[in-house]
């Protein structure tokens, strides 16, 4: 992997463009607030697979694949409909959280 692959240069650019959009004091707080908004699904995929994850195992281990598989499924939808409604309300309400955002600002500068 040379110097300018992987993920240290998506960063580096994405540092870049933050830094240049809201300036560089304002920098690492809007991507450290972006990152962690960005790992919360992740944070609630470990709490579901804790949950889940005896249950998955008690059905591998008595070797029934057909339960194994109907278990995998029904997860794979509720988590597709919780990221399409997430997608949805997130659209709906993105103008407006903006707007109430960068209108805070403007009074407080």
């Amino acid at each position: 992997m040379g110097v300018f692959d992987g993920p240290g240069v998506a960063f580096a650019v994405a540092h870049e463009q933050v830094a240049l959009t809201v300036g560089a004091a304002e920098a690492p707080g809007v991507f450290l607030r972006a990152m962690i908004i960005a790992r919360v699904p992740l944070f609630f995929f470990q709490a579901v697979k804790a949950s889940l994850l005896p249950s998955l195992a008690d059905l591998a281990g008595r070797g029934d694949l057909a339960g194994f598989r109907n278990m995998q499924l029904k997860i794979v939808a509720a988590v597709s409909a919780l990221a399409l409604a997430s997608v949805l309300a997130g659209s709906a309400t993105a103008g407006v959280l903006l707007r109430l955002e960068y209108s805070a600002r403007a009074r407080s500068a």
